[in-house]
């Protein structure tokens, strides 16, 4: 009866943790195949649509987009510029820096690390600075701290160069504590100049304005040029030919990967706000504009290129990110 009981009791365990084996296998194969529902989703979406970045659970609180260089990572901020979330394909990050500004940062050449500003006012001065996040979000370098100055980022010219703007003078720094690397071309403004710099040697005068340029971007082989200016018409300048083209009124305008298009706002205002918005398209080689979102109930703001023939813009009254293709 003992020996009966024993084995009762043996066979009883083995039961239990051949059921306990089952259940963590039986979990795990849960948790495998939700994962994998969930990329199938993604690939099935991005397939479908074009469109890579899942955002259907932000909050709607949205102004500023920046997609990296590789197209694999996102970031949003707000109309003040203090917040930043970070998207992946599969993720999303807050960052929590109090003192964050985010206008005018900038991805670095291989998408992991951020270029963007702190502000803060001490004793009724703005204090400025100058960090780099990774791509979680998270300060990987302090360049400038507490700084009166004005600070302007410009951009990467490698992947441990940066450059910035201090008080309308450039500076230059190698985060690696090596020389600065040149693997492209530096166009930048300064009130009313635009200037190209290729080394570290003095920049070159490009194109004097009449009045201050503004929201300057540039192609990566830096053979096209759009900027606006101050009261002005929106400027073209296209190296490969040496022709100057005037695209009329053009808010924020970007240029597309392949150099063919330039994606701009119209924008209205009442003195206060921003009263209606409209995106459209110039073309390059027919030298004609498109129009591409003209909803007169939305408000459509800030286009970014993900390719040549799509693209994520704002909803401003609704603060939400959408995504269109061309």
């Amino acid at each position: 009866m003992i020996v009966f009981r024993i084995f009762i009791m043996i066979y009883l365990c083995l039961r239990t943790k051949l059921i306990l084996l089952c259940g963590n296998q039986l979990i795990k194969m849960l948790a495998k195949l939700k994962k994998n529902i969930f990329i199938f989703s993604i690939f099935l979406n991005v397939a479908l649509t074009g469109e890579r970045f899942n955002l259907r659970n932000l909050d709607n609180s949205y102004f500023y987009i920046l997609i990296s260089p590789d197209k694999s990572k996102m970031i949003l901020s707000n109309t003040s510029y203090n917040t930043l979330t970070f998207l992946t394909n599969k993720e999303v990050f807050f960052s929590n820096i109090p003192t964050l500004n985010t206008f005018n940062c900038k991805w670095s050449p291989d998408s992991e690390k951020l270029l963007t500003m702190t502000s803060n006012y001490s004793k009724k001065k703005r204090i400025n600075g100058l960090i780099m996040l990774n791509e979680k979000g998270e300060v990987q370098n302090t360049i400038i701290n507490n700084s009166i100055n004005r600070i302007f980022p410009l951009g990467w010219t490698g992947k441990n160069t940066i450059h910035c703007l201090i008080n309308d003078t450039l500076r230059s720094f190698n985060i690696g504590n090596g020389k600065n690397e040149w693997d492209n071309e530096l166009i930048y403004a300064i009130d009313k100049k635009v200037f190209i710099k290729e080394d570290d040697l003095s920049s070159s005068l490009i194109y004097k304005a009449k009045n201050s340029v503004l929201n300057l971007d540039y192609s990566k082989n830096g053979r096209l040029i759009v900027f606006e200016v101050y009261g002005h018409n929106t400027i073209v300048l296209n190296r490969s030919n040496e022709k100057i083209i005037s695209i009329g009124k053009a808010n924020g305008p970007v240029i597309s990967p392949d150099d063919s298009k330039i994606l701009f706002m119209d924008l209205s205002d009442d003195g206060y706000q921003i009263t209606s918005g409209d995106i459209l398209l110039w073309d390059l080689k027919s030298e004609t504009i498109i129009p591409i979102l003209n909803d007169p109930g939305i408000i459509e703001m800030n286009p970014v290129w993900l390719d040549n023939n799509s693209f994520y813009y704002i909803d401003y009254l609704a603060g939400s990110v959408k995504f269109k293709q061309l």
